[in-house]
């Protein structure tokens, strides 16, 4: 889901710079996250049959692909269609040296940027206005019923609970004490994995936060986010929507690391994020996340300094 966020100025750029029409390729359960880009025309959906999808596009007769994903999918795309296209380098000897022998030779570049870079010869430019994430006014209204039935009238915050990779998700112990620790209501945000521990959380902090995984999309969560003052979270594709909705942001990193170019991207002013990491020699143990610790212990999360955090959260 994040990747998909973080596309989001090019596909803005490239339609307002080149007034053109913008078809977007995504997988049914991301839906959700491009649905109402006002900078799409027409989206295609990726799926198990992905011959019916080729034949879909081949009958659109694009003048050009821009490849931002660059994996074996978008390769058969590109092959199917047969014209122009541009894609970006994913650095992948880059990131192997520096999860496997510990040695970090990325650029000082958000993948954002290094899209841009891509298509500097095609002459679109950066407008440097940050990510976009657009929420339908149904969703919005799915949110305040939500903060309205939960009895939610003022300021209030959200931990992010979910993710996709378990190695990236805040620990319920560090939920707990930032849960206790604040003056003010807790949204827990998820999906349906993380139902049982915000359950949990609601009743040991006697209902201080409450639990909306499960029970939300993702548009319907990004409404939440869009009306709160603070959001913690793991590296999520919920980091990149709260990075998109001009958030306060703090970013629990766990196996991966932001000098991978996927840290809350916010070009357009002040940096308002704040990198909570525990300092150890194996980070990072992955580029995208896993199932667990390889070395069994996941200090990277269980390690974090609740009291630390929160003291940033009155800070940024």
């Amino acid at each position: 889901m994040g990747d998909i966020v973080v596309c989001s100025p090019v596909v803005r750029c490239v339609k307002l710079q080149w007034e053109c029409e913008v078809h977007f390729v995504v997988k049914r359960q991301f839906l959700d996250v491009v649905k109402d880009s006002p900078y799409i025309d027409r989206i295609h959906i990726l799926d198990e049959d992905q011959r019916a999808l080729h034949r879909s596009l081949q009958s659109e007769d694009y003048d050009l692909v821009i490849d931002l994903h660059k994996n074996m999918r978008s390769r058969r795309i590109k092959a199917a269609l047969r014209t122009k296209s541009v894609s970006y380098d994913k650095l992948r000897w880059k990131k192997w040296m520096w999860v496997h022998l510990k040695i970090n030779q990325m650029p000082d570049l958000h993948l954002v940027d290094r899209y841009f870079k891509a298509l500097e010869p095609l002459g679109i430019k950066n407008d440097w206005q940050g990510l976009d994430y657009f929420i339908s006014p149904e969703d919005h209204l799915v949110a305040a019923d939500f903060l309205s039935s939960r009895d939610i009238k003022g300021t209030y915050d959200v931990i992010v609970l979910g993710a996709a990779h378990k190695t990236k998700r805040i620990t319920v112990d560090l939920a707990r004490q930032l849960i206790i620790s604040s003056d003010r209501p807790i949204i827990l945000v998820g999906g349906p994995a993380e139902k049982d521990d915000a359950r949990s959380l609601e009743q040991e902090t006697q209902s201080q936060a409450v639990s909306a995984c499960g029970e939300m999309t993702i548009s319907q969560s990004a409404a939440l986010l869009a009306r709160c003052n603070y959001v913690v979270t793991g590296d999520t594709g919920m980091m990149h929507i709260s990075a998109a909705l001009r958030r306060k942001i703090v970013v629990v990193w766990g196996s991966t690391h932001e000098d991978l170019g996927m840290y809350p991207y916010m070009p357009f002013g002040k940096k308002s994020y704040y990198n909570a990491r525990v300092p150890l020699a194996c980070n990072p143990c992955t580029k995208i996340g896993n199932a667990k610790c390889p070395k069994g212990h996941f200090k990277c999360m269980k390690d974090q300094d609740a009291v630390a955090i929160s003291q940033q959260l009155a800070e940024i």
